[in-house]
């Protein structure tokens, strides 16, 4: 059961404050369970203010959909961003969360990409692949989705780690490199056009509207 909202937990009024946690917006959806963390990014130009979820989604966000839901098998490794789904895997657990909570999810646009995608933290420490005394330093597999400096919008893990889903059916992209990614090519201006099928280091971040 889902459960009704008078109120829009996230405001307009909250937009590019999510550095600050309390800033930040979930939205209920069940009595005791509750979405993916959300910060509000101010919109421009022709596009709204939107709300979007601090961190990638993660493995143990998606295990509270496969066990209420029980259309998936849970997953090991709660803290780590969730990976390897298929696009339409995504989808349906974008209308679970839609449908839990009243509200609308989707995954990020290219436009709205680029409003959030701040590379300001002012710390280059992306979960990328960094050369250093003779051998890889960083990179090369998934951190926890928590791990990392937060920009100037209280985002975390925006570049590296896993790369991000953006679009919808009609064109999937990839976005802000992956664990995999040399550090100098984990950028905001890092988008690749992706296939529906899922990848061990592609995973997203939902994005939504406010009411």
């Amino acid at each position: 059961q889902s459960v009704s909202h008078p109120r829009d937990p996230c405001q307009s009024v909250l937009a590019n404050g999510g550095a600050n946690a309390r800033y930040r917006c979930r939205d209920p959806l069940t009595a005791s369970l509750k979405g993916p963390e959300l910060v509000v990014v101010k919109g421009a130009g022709s596009v709204a203010t939107f709300a979007v979820s601090r961190l990638e989604v993660t493995v143990n966000d998606y295990n509270h959909y496969c066990r209420l839901y029980k259309t998936c098998e849970p997953r090991a490794g709660d803290e780590l961003p969730i990976t390897g789904l298929h696009y339409t895997e995504v989808v349906d657990y974008l209308r679970w969360l839609s449908k839990m909570s009243a509200r609308r999810y989707s995954l990020p646009t290219i436009r709205q990409w680029q409003l959030m995608a701040r590379d300001d933290s002012g710390v280059r420490d992306h979960n990328c692949k960094v050369y250093a005394g003779g051998r890889w330093v960083r990179g090369q597999s998934l951190r926890a989705a928590e791990v990392g400096y937060q920009n100037s919008l209280g985002l975390v893990n925006l570049f590296g780690n896993a790369a991000e889903w953006l679009g919808n059916a009609n064109q999937l992209w990839a976005a802000g490199g992956d664990a995999y990614t040399d550090l100098a090519n984990c950028r905001p201006d890092r988008i690749t056009g992706s296939a529906p099928e899922g990848q061990a280091l592609l995973g997203f971040r939902v994005v939504r509207a406010l009411q």
